[in-house]
């Protein structure tokens, strides 16, 4: 199949005013001193955006492939239930990661929507590429609402910390619970206060070879042109990290900030049911997965999540300035992949049949 690539990432943006209508100036009137301008990382630049008539006739083929999807994820869901079930008798600490049934289901359901991830791991200083659970915690940035399955399905099957509001996402809700997921409520001192207990204890209990927790030190999902300051919780345990890196190498980023500009260079608000229908009329999602050398904190970072956080940033955004600057490595058959994968499952039909 004919390869199409990128073309090379754009530069950083100013800072620039909302436009009128459903806007982000709407939103901005109720922001720290009503400020009407919003943030270059809080606006998405999408290209090669399918419109009209076309994103909806592009979406129909996801259809019945997320229907066959769903079907392997909730298959698998069912028989690791037993599975688990079986396997508390002798660890009482096993969970749906630890099913091989769940964890073929939901790869097969990523596999039909396109999500196609490029695993890198950084060399140490030794020369090794050390094991994604030998640290506690996995720091990572943070684009888009893609970004947990693959880190869930890739690496490790980590646990996660994320807002309580997963849990109104069809699929992914359940899969939260089922895995533990730590859930926080911004809004709440003590919900925040209890997350940050469940992340200390988590390094209390931790040890080698364990699920490790993975938290998106961001706290929020930006563009892909940087990395953002990090927030301390990922970093108040003064327990090492994994640091890892993700970068969307098709041909549509699913990148998904708040707000995005649209085809007339207005910067609008970049809903869930935009960036879900651009999601479905899009049939390969590459993205290169860079997992970084564990951090071990000094004794001063062990005292100073901010300094820790700090640190950990600059060398991830060192890292992340080098892959962007490396230009694209992935690629995307776009309509030709969805048109081979849809042949696949109805051959998988027939042959059942």
């Amino acid at each position: 199949l004919p390869v199409s690539r990128d073309p090379a990432p754009r530069p950083p943006r100013e800072p620039m005013p909302a436009s009128s209508g459903e806007t982000a100036k709407d939103d901005a009137k109720s922001g720290a001193n009503g400020n009407p301008h919003v943030e270059p990382w809080q606006v998405a630049h999408p290209k090669n955006v399918n419109r009209g008539t076309w994103q909806r006739v592009a979406s129909l083929p996801k259809l019945p492939l997320n229907l066959i999807g769903g079907g392997c994820w909730f298959s698998g869901w069912a028989l690791g239930q037993l599975e688990v079930s079986l396997k508390k008798r002798m660890n009482p600490q096993a969970t749906l990661a630890d099913s091989v049934a769940f964890t073929l289901g939901f790869s097969a359901w990523l596999f039909f929507n396109g999500i196609a991830p490029q695993i890198k791991f950084d060399v140490g200083p030794d020369g090794k590429a050390a094991d994604i659970r030998a640290t506690p915690f996995i720091v990572c940035n943070h684009l888009s609402d893609v970004d947990p399955l693959v880190l869930f399905a890739y690496l490790g099957f980590p646990r996660f910390v994320a807002k309580v509001d997963i849990l109104k996402v069809p699929v992914i809700g359940k899969l939260a619970i089922d895995i533990g997921t730590l859930l926080v409520e911004r809004e709440s001192k003590e919900s925040r206060e209890a997350t940050v207990a469940g992340i200390k204890q988590h390094a209390v209990d931790w040890k080698p070879g364990m699920q490790p927790l993975a938290i998106f030190p961001e706290g929020t999902r930006s563009n892909e042109e940087d990395l953002i300051p990090f927030k301390r919780g990922a970093f108040v345990a003064g327990a090492p990290v994994r640091p890892v890196l993700l970068v969307y190498t098709g041909r549509w980023s699913p990148e998904h900030p708040k707000y995005m500009e649209d085809g007339s260079g207005k910067v609008v608000k970049y809903s869930d049911g935009k960036w879900g229908l651009q999601f479905m009329s899009h049939y390969r999602h590459s993205v290169a997965v860079t997992v970084m050398p564990p951090y071990t904190p000094s004794e001063e970072e062990k005292q100073d999540p901010d300094l820790y956080a700090a640190n950990v940033h600059k060398v991830m955004q060192k890292r992340y300035k080098e892959l962007r600057a490396a230009g694209p490595r992935g690629h995307s058959h776009g309509w030709r992949y969805g048109v081979v994968v849809l042949a696949i499952a109805v051959l998988i039909v027939v042959l059942r049949k």
